[in-house]
């Protein structure tokens, strides 16, 4: 009875080295999937903020022109503070879409680790399990 179980738990062993593998490169597949979904709602999310912005950085820009127009005020100085609300506004603009991008960029730098340490967790057990068949069944 003692030399049949021997080769039975050699047997589960290298079952086991193979399930292992297996869900590895089930778990590298889910984590690229993730990492593309997560980088695709990031880049839809930024694209909203920025539509946002536009819209209120338009309106504020509009409510100063009436504004100036409805005061009577014109010359060097309205057309001065225009001017300026605009460029503030292009660089608040700018900063958003490089926050956005570094968001972007951090999701896929990160996922790119993920996905490759799974797929280490592959060939760590693809050599696992064919040393472990060496070493039963040589």
């Amino acid at each position: 009875m003692g030399t049949v179980a021997i080769p039975v738990l050699e047997a589960v062993a290298v079952g086991l080295g193979i399930f292992q593998t297996v869900n590895s490169i089930h778990t590298a597949k889910k984590t690229e999937k993730a990492v593309a979904a997560a980088v695709t709602a990031q880049t839809k999310s930024n694209a909203e903020q920025e539509k946002r912005l536009a819209a209120e950085q338009a309106r504020q820009e509009a409510l100063a022109r009436a504004k100036a127009a409805a005061s009577g005020l014109s010359g060097s100085s309205v057309d001065l503070y225009l001017n300026a609300l605009s460029k503030v506004n292009d660089e608040e603009m700018d900063w958003l879409k490089q926050v956005g991008a570094t968001k972007v960029a951090k999701i896929s730098t990160e996922g790119s680790l993920a996905y490759n340490q799974a797929l280490s967790n592959v060939f760590g057990a693809a050599s696992n399990t064919a040393t472990t068949a060496i070493r039963y069944y040589g």
